[in-house]
């Protein structure tokens, strides 16, 4: 056998496997008309059915009157505002009113600046 010969029937061979390799890669040999079937759901749950009773009137509506002495423009009258005496200090002077302030900061110097600016 010839030296050239020789070589075309490594080299057919070669690509052979080659092709043998990489063509299932590339082209998907599966049945494209085969549908999956099966299902991965659960089962349907049983439910059972609720009886609600359905909404009855009151039988009187005498309690419906009482409500109309709030809607009466008539005799309303302004809000007084009555929270101005819950600030300042009381006869021990100690504060009626507290205030909170909280916050969150990613640098201490940050925090310490508004705990600094609060303080004046």
């Amino acid at each position: 056998m010839s030296n050239g010969l020789q070589q075309r029937i490594i080299g057919a061979l070669v690509l052979g496997a080659l092709g043998l390799i990489i063509l299932p890669i590339i082209f998907d040999f599966a049945d494209p008309l085969k549908i999956d079937r099966t299902s991965k759901l659960p089962p349907a749950p049983e439910i059972k059915p609720v009886d609600v009773a359905k909404a009855q009137r009151p039988d009187s509506s005498a309690k419906l009157g009482e409500t109309d002495s709030l809607f009466d423009t008539a005799k309303s009258q302004p809000a007084v505002d009555s929270s101005e005496k819950f600030y300042g200090l009381d006869e021990n002077d100690l504060p009626r009113a507290w205030v909170l302030q909280a916050g969150s900061f990613e640098e201490k110097d940050k925090a310490e600046n508004l705990d600094a600016a609060a303080a004046r």
